[in-house]
């Protein structure tokens, strides 16, 4: 019988064994079953206080009726709590309806345990309520279990924020009393979404418990190591005598963390980048630190590095950027952003044969500010979507208008690493040509080449979908790529555009032109249109023909100007450099 059978025994049909458990060796067969429950039992007579306990409550509170009959039933209850557990159990009585009660018990070893206590009325023959009839369940272990999920990461067992915040901020204390430093490590895992997408969110899990294991080794039984997010995880050292300290061990960390993991059948390699922050002596937070350990770990990210630690420079950056993000959400609510074209033109005879599209903001925060500032805040902050088809339509409309001057002139729009990876990309730029009535060959697209590496078939997969709408596609700043010449065959482009730091080399350093006659060369015999990106000089224009190049952009032509501006160009022909 559990507590829950017995919570629902008739009363009415078990009063009379429950009654007889007060009378010694009265009604065995009940009294044995009573002794054998898992959970302890307790009869209250109502003048008499309490006649029976079963065998497991004896054991657990030492509480012997039969031994010692002086010493009162209600004694194992924690002197605390006696007065709410009388209240409940008046009220049974009074209204002849069960109530639970949780409240502690002074065990047989002196320790101190929570139980949860079911009250309920006992009627004799007449169906007069005569006493109590209670059942107790150990919840102690219950509670630890909620107090631990409450304070630790289920998947790592590690402590999580609100158990880190704890300790920090005792940290904290201890230092500024003992005039030592604290410093907290952010640890950034590189890669977990890879293996996650290959082999599948358990083999990711088990990723980041090996990463947890390897941390907690790593660092000593001496310092905290929490799961702050999915792939994050900060690190508490106490005593640290200063930055390069820090540093020594962030590096370790860093070294345990790129050694080959076993995922099942697969070995997985990942890595790792950490961010310091250091407080010494009064003043600093719990959140100050996280977080400036945190920017310090972006920073890292973001410079390919493995370790950075914190300097004021990096909280201003962070502050300006969050600035600059407020303002891209307004900008674009209120259509602040448009295009400059610059002229694309054919290097045989000059003539104009199209335009690359380049965004500009109307009215930045700060004066100049162009897309290599902005761009990057609109992708991390998830703008880039939203700005991107505002673009894209801007770009399409002026398109249209332009190709019933000269039907066979072509606009180039960027697209970002994030657009890309957006499903319904081909929907969208089919549906923005349509509004605009433009045609889709004279819409080129422009993919950095950067973007395409780190999944050459998932690029080549969303490549042809955006060739199925009938644009072309045009490679970006090629050459910049280290594995560009091994996979260009593979990539379903019309138009390879040669990164501009080659170009401002030719003439003046052997190897870029020899880089750029190879992608040429190249490019040429896969069937790939090419733009010389950043043509400035003449002598550069003359390499450029002289080596097979078919088009040319850059200062030499025309710097971006406005849509009348270039409108203006599809009149003229543009001068042979």
């Amino acid at each position: 019988m559990t507590e829950m059978a017995l919570d629902a025994v008739d009363l009415a049909a078990a009063a009379p064994h429950l009654r007889a458990l007060a009378t010694p060796g009265a009604d065995a067969p009940f009294s044995e079953l009573a002794d054998h429950l898992p959970i302890g039992v307790f009869v209250v007579e109502l003048g008499r206080g309490v006649v029976y306990l079963n065998r497991h409550l004896i054991d657990l509170t030492g509480l012997d009726l039969a031994a010692d009959p002086t010493r009162p039933g209600h004694s194992a209850v924690h002197p605390d709590d006696r007065e709410r557990v009388g209240s409940v159990a008046r009220r049974v009585v009074a209204r002849g309806q069960a109530r639970m009660v949780d409240c502690r018990i002074t065990v047989l070893d002196g320790a101190v345990r929570t139980v949860r206590c079911r009250l309920a009325p006992l009627p004799d023959e007449q169906g007069a309520i005569v006493g109590l009839v209670g059942t107790v369940a150990d919840h102690t272990d219950v509670e630890r279990q909620l107090e631990h999920r409450a304070t630790h990461d289920e998947l790592t067992e590690l402590p999580n924020r609100a158990l880190l915040a704890a300790h920090l901020d005792a940290a904290l204390v201890r230092a500024a009393a003992e005039s030592t430093s604290v410093a907290v490590l952010f640890v950034g895992l590189l890669r977990v979404p890879v293996v996650t997408h290959a082999l599948g969110h358990a083999a990711g899990d088990r990723l980041v418990r090996q990463a947890a294991r390897r941390l907690v080794a790593s660092v000593g039984p001496d310092s905290l190591v929490s799961r702050f997010a999915e792939d994050r995880f900060v690190v508490v050292v106490e005593g640290i005598a200063d930055d390069a300290a820090a540093t020594a061990l962030a590096e370790r960390l860093v070294e345990a963390m790129e050694q080959p993991y076993v995922v099942g059948d697969d070995d997985a390699f990942i890595g790792a980048a950490v961010g310091i922050a250091v407080a010494a002596g009064a003043g600093s937070t719990v959140d100050q630190l996280v977080s400036d350990a945190g920017v310090a770990m972006a920073r890292a990210v973001a410079a390919e590095a493995a370790v950075e630690v914190f300097d004021a420079g990096m909280r201003s950056e962070v502050e300006e950027r969050r600035t600059l993000e407020i303002s891209l959400r307004r900008g674009i609510e209120r259509g602040e952003f448009g295009l400059a074209y610059q002229p694309i033109v054919e290097l045989a005879e000059g003539r104009l044969l199209g335009f690359e599209a380049l965004a500009r903001w109307v009215d930045p925060p700060a004066p100049g500010m162009g897309p290599a500032q902005f761009i990057p805040v609109a992708e991390d902050a998830g703008l880039i979507g939203a700005l991107g088809s505002e673009l894209l339509g801007q770009a399409c409309a002026q398109l249209a208008h332009w190709q019933r001057i000269r039907p066979e002139v072509f606009v180039s729009v960027n697209l970002s690493a994030r657009q890309l990876a957006e499903p319904d990309l081909p929907e969208r730029v089919a549906r923005a040509l349509a509004d605009a009535g433009a045609h889709p060959a004279g819409l080129h697209l422009e993919i950095t080449e950067t973007v395409l590496l780190d999944d050459v078939d998932g690029a080549v997969e969303s490549l042809q979908q955006l060739k199925s709408t009938g644009v072309r596609l045009c490679l970006d700043d090629f050459g910049t790529g280290y594995s560009s010449l091994t996979y260009l065959c593979r990539l379903p482009v019309d138009v390879v555009k040669i990164d501009r730091s080659f170009v401002a080399g030719l003439g003046v350093s052997d190897r870029d032109s020899s880089v750029v006659a190879a992608i040429i060369g190249m490019a040429g015999t896969l069937g790939h249109h090419l733009v010389a990106e950043g043509v400035e000089t003449s002598d550069q224009a003359g390499r450029l023909r002289a080596l097979g190049c078919d088009m040319a952009q850059g200062y030499l032509y025309s710097r971006p100007v406005p849509a009348s501006d270039a409108e203006a160009m599809l009149g003229e022909p543009t001068a042979t450099a």
